[in-house]
């Protein structure tokens, strides 16, 4: 098959991801979810009543997380053939590409379906038994990548596949022509700008979320497992990585492996590399490939700057503007539970999940890693990550003795 050369193709066969290589969060569930309902036989499926699938799927994510992997793990996994832009062509002649990129596309999908009647013939053939295990429906996956931003100026690609797509001659749903689309967006301004255009050419958008705090520590832990030799401070690494994603993390690790191996003398010392993963985050030699999100805050009027820059909507109201918020956020900063509400929240903790909490920090401090059951309960007593684990655990003994107290008191009562 012969596609334009801005695309390129790979036989499912051909990749070989390791699924032990990715760090699975509950949103990739609906990734692979809804590419399976897109593999059955929709004409005979009880969806259909409901919603007719275009077969195209938005992705909104972080730069550096492992979704991309994931997506070709399916493949893998699901005999897709990938259908990928071509990045070598791309920056050959990059103008070419991003001027007419509609023109491209259609050129692809016009293609694809040109070339069905012959698969279909080649089925007759000897090679039919090992066609008969290759999904005949390809995934084209179109990731538009922060580097093409330097091109399209104010732009976006999506923007232009949306307007085209309202006018194109190609029919709309893809999944009629045995093609899934998938496109990866980084850009949350661009998918604002378009949030009430996006469904007239995508089914869903998925937005994966920051990874939390327990994530990127189970990130680092994993790490530390597949590397025995050498350890550093969960903890304190977790906390200096706020919005890393997984490929920032792994390969702020890798880096100060390297220059942890650089340096015989410490190397002989110790096996602890803690201080060379901060040494690189505070100076700058690494720096993620995520960027940091731009923090709300009051400009000179009052007014409140969004994330991209440009005022907030101004409500209209009878309320004064604060002029000065600093004051309330440092109290809001520094205040803590008092000792009393500290002692409800542990003693709600223990009333209903004693043993699993003791079992949960038990784990954290042999930095053994969490299971998905674990996270989810931690998340629901978000204050115990706030101290030291052994304080945590007297806190809660505290709590079961005055709650076992409590009974006791109650049952001679009775």
């Amino acid at each position: 098959m012969t596609y334009p050369i801005y695309f390129t193709s790979i036989d499912s066969r051909e990749l070989a991801i390791d699924k032990e290589s990715i760090f699975y969060r509950e949103k990739y569930n609906e990734i692979l979810n809804y590419i399976k309902i897109l593999l059955l036989d929709l004409k005979d499926s009880e969806i259909i009543k409901y919603f007719k699938p275009k077969g195209s799927l938005l992705i909104h994510v972080n730069p550096a997380t492992d979704v991309l992997d994931f997506i070709k793990l399916i493949c893998q996994n699901y005999y897709l053939d990938l259908i990928q832009l071509n990045f070598s062509e791309i920056s050959k002649t990059p103008d070419k590409f991003f001027n007419h990129f509609n023109y491209w596309l259609d050129r692809l999908l016009i293609s694809l379906r040109e070339t069905e009647k012959e698969v279909q013939d080649r089925t007759e053939k000897k090679e039919q038994g090992e066609l008969s295990r290759i999904n005949r429906k390809k995934l084209l996956l179109i990731d538009e990548s922060l580097y093409f931003d330097e091109f399209l100026e104010n732009k976006g690609l999506i923007q232009e596949y949306i307007f085209h797509n309202s006018f194109s001659s190609i029919p709309k749903n893809l999944i009629e022509n045995d093609i899934i689309l998938i496109w990866i967006s980084y850009n949350s301004s661009k998918i604002s700008e378009l949030s009430n255009k996006l469904f007239h050419s995508f089914d869903l958008m998925i937005k994966i979320p920051d990874l939390t705090n327990i994530e990127r520590e189970n990130i680092l832990r994993k790490f530390l497992e597949m590397n025995e030799k050498i350890k550093f401070d969960l903890s304190s690494i977790s906390k200096m990585t706020e919005n890393w994603e997984v490929f920032d993390l792994l390969k702020l690790l890798n880096n100060a492996l390297l220059r942890y191996f650089m340096n015989p003398e410490l190397n002989e010392k110790s096996d602890d590399i803690t201080s060379v993963i901060i040494n690189l985050i505070e100076s700058g030699e690494y720096m993620p490939y995520t960027p940091k999100k731009k923090e709300v805050e009051p400009n000179q009027n009052g007014d409140l700057e969004t994330e991209i820059g440009g005022k907030g909507n101004q409500i209209q109201s009878n309320l004064h503007p604060i002029k000065r918020l600093e004051p309330y956020f440092e109290q809001i900063k520094g205040s803590t539970p008092s000792e009393f509400m500290l002692g409800q929240m542990y003693e709600d903790a223990v009333s209903k999940h004693y043993n699993e909490l003791l079992i949960i920090i038990d784990k954290l401090g042999k930095n053994e890693i969490l299971e998905k059951n674990d996270r989810k309960l931690l998340a629901l007593y978000p204050f115990i990550l706030n101290e030291e684990l052994n304080n945590a655990k007297i806190h809660l003994e505290k709590a079961k003795k005055r709650i076992d107290i409590l009974k006791q008191a109650f049952n001679k009562q009775l």
